[in-house]
C-alpha cells in the first residue's frame, strides 16, 4: 500500500504545477485620500483569467480587511505599507504591496499670542491672538518657569529677569488643536544698589567682624559673602574666624527686591594675635623664570628655631630663606609658620603672582551690553606672535 502511494505522489505534484502555470493573474490596486479626513479609499485593479474569489488587505497599521474596494480610516498621518493578496477560482494567488502616504489634515485653527511687561514689575500680561473657524474652548499656557496657566489673556509674575520659552496650546469645539512657542524676555527692573562693607578684627583672635554698609533704593533680600579662604556666608553682618593670619580677598554680593545686583571686594589683613613672635616674609621673582626667592622678615623676643614654608603647589621647605621653582605661572598662596624657643608660634600667608617668562603674547578684551538685556558680549583683542590656542574667561 505504501509503495502505491509513493508512486502516485509525483503525478499529483506535476498536475498541481501544470494548473499553477496555466492560471494568470496579477494583484494590483490604487488609492485616494478622502478630503478632510484620514480615510483612504482603495480601488482594486487586480486581473485574472478566472473569477477572483478572495481579496485580503493588510492596511499597514496592524489592521486587516477584505472586499474588493475597501475604505480604511487611519489613526494619524504617515506612510503605511499596504498589501493586497488575491486568490482566483483555480487556486492562483498573487500579492502586491505599495507605500501609501496619509496626508495630515489642513488645520482650521492657528495658535498665536502677544505679551507686554507691566512697568516696574516682573509681571507679564499675555494675550491670545489665536484664530479658528469654530469656537476656541481651551487655552493651555506653559510659562517656561515650571508654571502653567489657562484662559484667553492671563497674567504671570516671574521670579527674576531672563528669557523664557512660553508655549500656548489651543483647541476648538471641532477638535482642532494648534500650538505655538515663543521666547519671552523679562527685563530687569531699573534700580540702584551699591555693595560695600567694613570690618574689624577681634582682639587676641583670628576672628573678623564684617559690617554691611551697602545702599539700595529697595530692600536688600540677599547677602552672599566669600571670605577668601574657601568659606562662604550670608546675612548682613557676619563674623568669620580664619585659620591663620594673612591677607584675604573678601567679597560681598547683594541683591535687592527689584533684581538689582552689586558686588564689591576688599583685601582684608588678618593680623596674628599679639604675642612674643611674629611671622613675616617678602619675595622676589627671578626674572625670566618661574623661580621665586623668599625672605623671612619674622621677629621674636626669643630665638626662632623653626621655619616651615608651604608654597601653594604641594611643595614645602624648612629653610630660613628658601627659593622655589614653580612649574607654571599662576597665583599661589604661600604660607610661613615659625616657632621660637619658648614655643611661640606665628603664621602668615600671602598670594604670590608668578608671571613666568616674557612671551610675545598679550591678553586683552573689550565688551558691550546687548540692548534691553543683561547679556554682555565679550570680544578678545589679545595678540600673540603665535597662534592663540586657549581662551579661559572668568566672568566675576
Amino acid at each position: 500500500m505504501k509503495k502505491v502511494l509513493y508512486s502516485i505522489l509525483p503525478t499529483i505534484f506535476l498536475m498541481m504545477a501544470a494548473v499553477g502555470v496555466q492560471a494568470q493573474c496579477h494583484a494590483g490596486f490604487t488609492w485616494e485620500q478622502i478630503p478632510g479626513t484620514l480615510q483612504i479609499h482603495f480601488q482594486n485593479t487586480s486581473t485574472s483569467e478566472n473569477d477572483i474569489i478572495s481579496n485580503i488587505w493588510d492596511f499597514g497599521d496592524n489592521h486587516e480587511g477584505d472586499g474588493i474596494n475597501p475604505t480604511h480610516s487611519y489613526p494619524e498621518p504617515g506612510t503605511y505599507l499596504v498589501c493586497l493578496i488575491i486568490h482566483d477560482s483555480e487556486g492562483c494567488a498573487s500579492d502586491v504591496c505599495h507605500e501609501v502616504t496619509v496626508q495630515p489634515l489642513q488645520s482650521e485653527c492657528d495658535a498665536s499670542f502677544t505679551w507686554e511687561q507691566i512697568p516696574g514689575t516682573f509681571q507679564i500680561h499675555f494675550n491670545s491672538t489665536s484664530t479658528s473657524q469654530y469656537d476656541i474652548v481651551s487655552y493651555h499656557w506653559d510659562f517656561g518657569d515650571s508654571h502653567e496657566g489657562d484662559g484667553h489673556d492671563p497674567y504671570h509674575t516671574y521670579s527674576a529677569p531672563g528669557s523664557y520659552l512660553v508655549c500656548l496650546i489651543i483647541e476648538d469645539n471641532e477638535g482642532c488643536v494648534s500650538d505655538v512657542c515663543m521666547e519671552v524676555t523679562v527685563e530687569g527692573i531699573l534700580s540702584e544698589c551699591d555693595a560695600n562693607f567694613t570690618w574689624e578684627q577681634f582682639s587676641g583672635s583670628l576672628e573678623v567682624d564684617f559690617t554691611n554698609t551697602s545702599e539700595s533704593d529697595h530692600d536688600i533680600i540677599s547677602f552672599v559673602w566669600h571670605f577668601g579662604d574657601g568659606h562662604n556666608g550670608d546675612g548682613p553682618n557676619p563674623s568669620h574666624t580664619y585659620n591663620a593670619p594673612g591677607t584675604y580677598v573678601v567679597c560681598l554680593i547683594i541683591t535687592n527686591e527689584a533684581g538689582c545686583i552689586s558686588d564689591v571686594c576688599h583685601e582684608v589683613q588678618v593680623q596674628a594675635p599679639e604675642g612674643d613672635c611674629h611671622a613675616a616674609f617678602t619675595w622676589e621673582i627671578i626674572p625670566g623664570t618661574f623661580g621665586v626667592y623668599f625672605f623671612s622678615q619674622s621677629t621674636s623676643q626669643n630665638d626662632i628655631i623653626s621655619y616651615h614654608w608651604t608654597f601653594g603647589d604641594g611643595h614645602d621647605s624648612n629653610d630660613h630663606n628658601p627659593s622655589h621653582e614653580y612649574n607654571e605661572p599662576g597665583t599661589y598662596l604661600v604660607c610661613l609658620r615659625i616657632e621660637d624657643t619658648e614655643g611661640c608660634v606665628g603664621e602668615i600667608c600671602h598670594e604670590v603672582h608668578v608671571e613666568g617668562e616674557t612671551s610675545g603674547c598679550h591678553a586683552s578684551f573689550n565688551w558691550e551690553q546687548f540692548e534691553d538685556s543683561l547679556a554682555i558680549h565679550f570680544n578678545s583683542t589679545s595678540t600673540s606672535e603665535h597662534d592663540i590656542i586657549s581662551y579661559h574667561w572668568n566672568f566675576g
